[in-house]
């Protein structure tokens, strides 16, 4: 999360917002943001307590917002891991489970899904959200892949009944040949579906790759 100054009453809000708001997507183990982060201090007497970094009442003074920015930069293990020593950008960290419900469960759809729960949350002006990490690649990929698919399938699939066409100088035989190549693609993509196998980066390219095969 980018902003002019993190340490504001409403940039502070929205962090908490969101950090609890993913923490109870179900298939995400664990959301650490700063605003729900507690540190260990002494209290004097030889013993431990935890205080919260930002209290559950965030204050609204500017003196008070300042003095807990200032407080939280000198923490050094807060510094360049969950915030910049500008005071200008937070991390908020997700920790994806590898089974929910004993099944396995798709870093895709979780990515997509905290897209999704952040959208729906009002955001101060100003403010900037950037995706980072392993599962946002593979959505971007994944989702580049399928673009590219619905916008060059037909032009392959146009090109090679020309050239089938041409080859064997008959409309009946370029649709009987197509229609066998289709016949397959749908029983390949059926299949997968009906055994509940998920279209990966490499399988969304099959039916395209089909068409080429089938029709040589």
């Amino acid at each position: 999360i980018e902003t002019d100054n993190l340490f504001t009453h409403d940039t502070l809000a929205f962090v908490r917002r969101l950090t609890l708001a993913l923490d109870e997507i179900p298939e995400v183990a664990n959301a650490t943001g700063i605003t729900e982060l507690t540190v260990a201090e002494s209290d004097g007497k030889g013993g431990t307590i935890h205080r919260r970094l930002v209290p559950l009442e965030i204050p609204t003074a500017p003196d008070k917002l300042a003095e807990l920015g200032a407080g939280m930069l000198r923490l050094d293990y807060i510094v360049g891991a969950l915030a910049s020593e500008d005071g200008t950008s937070t991390r908020l960290i997700c920790q994806i489970k590898v089974e929910h419900e004993g099944k396995r469960v798709s870093t895709k759809k979780v990515a997509e899904q905290i897209r999704r729960v952040t959208a729906r949350l009002s955001q101060p002006n100003g403010l900037k959200i950037h995706y980072g990490g392993a599962p946002f690649i593979a959505e971007e990929a994944a989702n580049g892949s399928q673009r590219d698919l619905k916008e060059l399938a037909p032009w392959v699939c146009g090109i090679i009944v020309l050239l089938i066409f041409l080859s064997l100088g008959s409309i009946k035989a370029a649709a009987l040949a197509l229609g066998s190549v289709g016949l397959g693609i749908l029983w390949t993509m059926g299949l997968m579906g009906a055994l509940g196998k998920e279209l990966t980066l490499i399988s969304t390219s099959l039916p395209v790759i089909l068409v080429a095969l089938g029709s040589a």
